[in-house]
């Protein structure tokens, strides 16, 4: 972080205004690299680690994705994988062209596969996860954009950001693996501007035969494998997901019944993006997908009707509300 956010954030704790603690400030390129925020009414203390003030324990219910995004945290990054992340990016909120003098809050950055693409825009982005996910992102953000990057770990219940601040706020992938839904969403809300856009996407919630259905396996195993340890399952999904992946692989050569069989292993469709992507790729992403899906502890689809009423009851209008990428794709406007 720059000495300038100290001003910028507030205490979690009462709201109060931070100051930089002088004495054990490490600084590294014009960056505080180590040191402690002091909230000047409470007198609470946060430490800065590795250049990111921390808001939050170290540990949460998002060990498993702060895990997974240092464990691959290039994956979903640049060439082709930021192709498909903007075109997903695009579809939700279609924000595109020069948004420069605007500010934008991201909540749930992860490994900042959504970050790079906000700051194309020009914008001022503050981003936040609260999970070690933060130090991933932090290695992701090329150096002529960090100055206009601003990074911290924190909790999307007790955001440390004065209310109204953004014109822009978006929360990509991460709704539904929160405690309370509705409460995040409502969270993210007193931080648009007057005229600002909230865009939100969520997992859209099954059909309830889809709920028995063989070929939704993550209903039937997310419950037991979400309290592995995450070292753990990571080395037993790549060890499953690879062998999984060639046997598929074959099966689909044969034909009537080797489609058939090869739908019952539960690793999607296996693509290469026109021979962009290398075996090892595809197995790395099939790997990521599952770490995600199998080693989240909550998991609340939710539905469209559900997500309009929230929008309403938060005064938001809204703007489009579709099913996209990853699920349910919804754009509102905070009134003027």
């Amino acid at each position: 972080m720059y000495r300038s956010d100290a001003k910028v954030y507030e205490c979690t704790t009462c709201r109060g205004s931070l100051d930089l603690i002088d004495s054990g400030v490490k600084e590294s390129a014009g960056r505080v690299e180590e040191g402690t925020l002091k909230c000047s009414g409470c007198s609470a203390t946060y430490p800065i680690i590795n250049f990111i003030p921390r808001f939050v324990p170290i540990t949460s219910y998002a060990d498993s994705f702060g895990f997974q995004w240092n464990q691959y945290a290039k994956t979903q990054i640049g060439g082709d994988q930021k192709a498909v992340s903007k075109n997903r990016w695009e579809i939700l909120n279609n924000w595109t062209g020069d948004y420069t003098g605007q500010k934008m809050l991201e909540a749930g950055c992860g490994a900042g596969r959504f970050s790079e693409i906000a700051l194309d825009l020009g914008v001022e982005l503050y981003s936040f996860d609260l999970s070690r996910a933060v130090d991933a992102a932090q290695g992701n953000i090329p150096i002529g954009y960090q100055s206009k990057h601003h990074l911290c770990q924190a909790s999307i219940y007790d955001i440390p950001l004065p209310p109204g601040m953004f014109e822009k706020v978006f929360c990509m992938g991460v709704l539904q693996h929160t405690p309370d839904v509705k409460k995040s969403f409502m969270c993210l809300v007193p931080f648009v501007k007057p005229g600002g856009e909230l865009a939100i996407d969520c997992y859209p919630k099954e059909r309830i035969w889809n709920l028995f259905n063989p070929f939704h396996l993550k209903y039937w195993l997310r419950p037991f494998f979400c309290w592995w340890r995450p070292t753990i399952l990571h080395a037993f999904l790549k060890f499953w997901m690879s062998l999984f992946y060639d046997i598929k692989r074959v099966l689909t050569k044969v034909q009537l019944i080797g489609e058939l069989l090869g739908k019952l292993l539960p690793i999607g469709i296996i693509r290469h993006r026109d021979g962009t992507l290398s075996v090892a790729e595809v197995k790395e992403i099939k790997t990521l997908s599952a770490m995600d899906i199998l080693g989240a502890r909550f998991d609340k689809p939710q539905s469209i009707d559900t997500i309009k009423q929230w929008a309403r009851e938060a005064g938001l209008e809204m703007v489009d509300i579709k099913l996209g990428f990853n699920g349910i794709n919804a754009l509102m406007r905070k009134p003027a």
